[in-house]
């Protein structure tokens, strides 16, 4: 949405009016409590249910990516990008569609199965946040891309089985129900801040959840179809001629280690964020082409060229 705005902005020709400090404040929209009229305090059963979702967050041990002994550039932060092309991408999603998961679910499954394999391990639990936004259940006009309400909130903290016969069907399934489950819950807004108040406690108390130490878990965000809140992008104007669009093309960084998931013309993306001083190149790029390999599999894909 910044992004979007800034871009309108740099395209656009100078004002002749000067924009007066005191009207910006009118653009802002109010607190997700006010526009969802959550309750300001949570009650004894959300405390409850925080604290153990914390404590079993805390208490897995989780399958993880594991972190670079000698590092080569420490601390620089870097992207490798895996780009489907669009037969593919419709291969993707057609073949999610009749299971009743979205290609997140599917992508989030593929990234536990895909460490599971390169860690060798026979079990263990997945257990990663998961980014989720709640506009689509936003009242009107917050729903909407003029909006930026509130993309990534709360994690529902899941632990989930996983072991090198789990479907890649099944877990996604697991993960679609952990994403329905906090986004139809009509208290998930209140679990955000006593959850961070137990997370800070935990810490200062010198505890840590034992996916933290030596090693990563993947976390797998989706940002949907770019095209949709990035209006100033015009994919069909590829020379750069005739068009009114100025974006050809749109990548995300991020200083730790995570997957963004996102489509773009026509393409689903996927962009591995990580920091050198943890991740090795090559390691990087031998996950993201499992995860793509063990997408296709579990979907059923017979594609030999990945």
């Amino acid at each position: 949405m910044l992004l979007n705005n800034f871009l309108l902005y740099l395209f656009s020709p100078l004002p002749t009016y000067k924009r007066l400090l005191r009207d910006d404040p009118s653009l802002l929209s109010p607190s997700m409590s006010e526009i969802t009229k959550t309750p300001p305090n949570p009650t004894p059963e959300i405390l409850q249910k925080n604290t153990l979702l914390v404590q079993k967050y805390f208490s897995s041990s989780p399958i993880s990516f594991p972190l670079s002994p000698n590092p080569a550039n420490p601390y620089e932060s870097h992207r490798y990008d895996f780009t489907f092309t669009p037969s593919r991408s419709v291969k993707i999603l057609t073949s999610c569609k009749p299971h009743g998961i979205t290609v997140t679910h599917a992508v989030t499954a593929s990234t536990a199965l895909s460490i599971l394999k390169l860690t060798g391990q026979d079990s263990s639990v997945f257990s990663t946040t998961l980014p989720i936004s709640l506009r689509d259940t936003l009242p009107h006009p917050y729903n909407f891309a003029e909006h930026a309400a509130l993309f990534c909130i709360t994690s529902p903290l899941p632990v989930m089985p996983v072991t090198p016969s789990t479907s890649l069907i099944s877990l996604s399934k697991m993960v679609k129900k952990e994403y329905d489950d906090w986004k139809n819950d009509k208290n998930n807004i209140r679990y955000h801040e006593p959850q961070l108040k137990l997370f800070e406690q935990a810490i200062e108390a010198g505890l840590a959840p034992s996916n933290s130490a030596g090693k990563a878990t993947v976390v797998v965000s989706s940002l949907g179809i770019v095209e949709k809140y990035l209006t100033v992008s015009d994919t069909n104007d590829n020379e750069g001629e005739g068009g009114e669009g100025r974006v050809k093309d749109f990548w995300m960084g991020n200083s730790k280690i995570i997957v963004f998931l996102y489509t773009f013309a026509g393409k689903v993306r996927l962009a591995a964020c990580y920091n050198r001083r943890f991740h090795e190149d090559d390691a990087v790029k031998e996950f993201i082409r499992v995860v793509a390999e063990t997408l296709y599999e579990g979907l059923g894909i017979d594609d030999d060229t990945l």
